[in-house]
């Protein structure tokens, strides 16, 4: 049987996911439901140092922390432990306007993003 870091339940997760962050989510995942884990990440580079990017998973990896979904557990949101130390703290949401749909992921700490709203430094 497979174990992993952690699993938490909504009040413990390092990063508040708003509603409609989490409604998005549920949406992309139940379209690909063989890729049922939305991924938290951060990665060096981009204009202003940091990068976050977001993909859809087929599974779990050993040290991911899980946010899931639903009660069978089988969908969720995943951070890997590096990019953990980055966003613990942080808020993701989902914005919708007349000319754009996007994820926002507000981390504390950061002190500049860059003009595209993809990259940022610390």
């Amino acid at each position: 049987m497979e174990t992993f870091k952690e699993e938490f339940v909504e009040s413990r997760f390092p990063i508040e996911i708003k509603e409609k962050a989490i409604n998005k989510i549920n949406c992309i995942v139940s379209g690909n439901p063989s890729l049922p884990f939305f991924r938290i990440a951060i990665k060096g580079g981009g204009c202003a140092g940091f990068s976050h990017e977001f993909t859809l998973e087929l599974e779990k990896e050993e040290g991911d922390s899980v946010f899931f979904l639903n009660e069978n557990k089988n969908s969720g949101v995943i951070v890997d432990p590096i990019s953990l130390n980055y966003v613990i703290g942080s808020v993701f949401d989902f914005q919708e306007t007349l000319t754009e749909s996007k994820f926002l992921l507000s981390i504390p700490g950061s002190k500049g993003h860059c003009g595209c709203g993809q990259s940022f430094s610390l």
